[in-house]
């Protein structure tokens, strides 16, 4: 089914969150779970979220603005391509520390979500890019700043790869 809608909501009672969903390809979803073949979003849809805490150093949870719109979306969102230090179940060196960093770039603000694919990744997470308020893409600003690395298996690795050089 192909349907084309916008959604605008006025600002939410926490005063940071409005959503403006411009939505291609509408697929259903059973039970929360992702039945194959049929995702519950598309590719470079997006919507608006709240970042409210990081897991690990490439894991967000986040809040979505239009919980109607975003009904089968997860909660997890893992950063496209990159990969940073683990901290379970096995805690690696500088995982402590990509957490913070990612937690300060996103938790508490208002952010643009853009998956990169129509399914989840092994863990039930969501594969997008993430936007601050600024335009600034977390994925890039965790490469630049030492706190991930480009996820070695990642299809789409240049821009990555630009932002790891100093300049």
């Amino acid at each position: 089914m192909v349907q084309r809608k916008t959604l605008q909501l006025s600002p939410s009672s926490a005063g940071y969150l409005s959503l403006e969903l411009s939505q291609g390809e509408t697929r259903e979803a059973h039970g929360g779970m992702q039945t194959p073949g049929r995702p519950a979003w598309t590719s470079g849809q997006q919507a608006r979220a709240c970042g409210l805490r990081a897991i690990d150093g490439d894991t967000l949870l986040v809040g979505w603005a239009d919980q109607r719109a975003c009904t089968n979306w997860p909660d997890r969102i893992r950063l496209a391509n990159i990969d940073a230090p683990e901290l379970f179940p096995h805690p690696q060196p500088g995982g402590a520390a990509a957490q913070l960093h990612l937690q300060q770039l996103c938790v508490g603000q208002p952010l643009r979500i853009v998956p990169i694919h129509t399914w989840p990744d092994r863990y039930g997470r969501m594969i997008a890019r993430i936007y601050t308020p600024a335009g600034l893409d977390v994925s890039h600003a965790m490469v630049a700043d030492g706190y991930a690395t480009e996820y070695r298996n990642a299809r789409r690795r240049r821009p990555l790869r630009a932002a790891a050089r100093p300049a």
